[in-house]
């Protein structure tokens, strides 16, 4: 891409003001960090997202309290599943339509088993 840019840009500069090669590096090196910084922040989404999904995978099995953010009451349920979905983890609850975030989650209990 970079080669791209500067081909065209030397074919459109003006032969009586050539580009300073000073002024030349420095785009480099600024279209280099672009690309860099870029990568970076494809690599932390990336990250991230996977980190989501294994904290939600934790939560399979378990009693969690949310916060409706439609009616603002507490609800409960058991997390059944995870998905990724509009760009972000979500949790299937047992017997319900419902998905709830990982940021919805105000409380947390292993489930009660038969042993108990």
């Amino acid at each position: 891409m970079f080669l791209k840019l500067l081909v065209t840009q030397l074919q459109n500069q003006d032969p009586s003001s050539p580009m300073d090669t000073n002024q030349m590096v420095s785009q480099a090196a600024q279209l280099s960090m672009t690309e860099t910084m870029n990568g970076i922040a494809e690599t932390l989404k990336s990250q991230t997202a996977a980190s989501s999904m294994s904290t939600a995978a934790a939560l399979i099995g378990q009693d969690v309290q949310w916060l409706d953010p439609g009616t603002l009451e507490q609800t409960s349920g058991t997390v059944t599943g995870a998905l990724f979905q509009d760009g972000e983890t979500r949790l299937e609850i047992a017997g319900s339509d419902t998905t709830v975030t990982l940021a919805q989650i105000t409380a947390l209990a292993a489930r009660a088993t038969d042993d108990d």
